[in-house]
């Protein structure tokens, strides 16, 4: 009868151990999904973030669109728009591949108020800009008083 006791109490000892041995598997994988579920969420933010940071990037194929929207919309807001240079920045080619820099001039004709709309409006395109300078000037020999400007910026581009 000891015999059978004792039987049973390493039998009880195996299962107890097997037990155990399952418990922590499974707390294991527990922590696994957690984890995958939490590299899953932080990949999805990024991919988030970094499609609204390419959006503001213009890409070296993406200039001569962008620079005949630029112009568009000096027409929409009425004014007479011309780009008088589009250049790339040698220098800094030499130095780095990219970003590229492109210095753009643009030259518009219209009323005071085409203009300062025009203005904001570069100031706020979804690419990024950087305006390097605004000459703005009256032309009141004419009749009806035209304001010219000449806008100079950069764009930083990507292959």
């Amino acid at each position: 009868m000891l015999g059978v006791l004792v039987d049973g109490i390493y039998e009880i000892r195996i299962e107890n151990q097997n037990i155990s041995q399952i418990i922590n598997q499974a707390d294991e994988a527990d922590k696994e999904s957690t984890l995958a579920g939490s590299i899953r969420s932080i990949k999805n933010d990024y991919q988030k973030q970094i499609k609204e940071i390419t959006a503001l990037l213009v890409h070296s194929d993406d200039i001569v669109p962008l620079i005949d929207s630029v112009e568009k919309l000096g027409k929409d807001m009425g004014l007479n728009t011309k780009t008088s240079s589009v250049v790339q920045d040698k220098t800094n080619a030499k130095e780095i591949k990219y970003p590229l820099i492109v210095h753009i001039n643009i030259e518009t004709e219209g009323s005071w108020a085409g203009s300062m709309r025009y203005l904001y409006a570069l100031e706020n395109l979804p690419a990024n800009i950087s305006i390097d300078s605004v000459d703005l000037t009256l032309n009141d020999s004419i009749k009806n008083k035209v304001w010219r400007s000449n806008i100079a910026f950069s764009i930083y581009t990507f292959k």
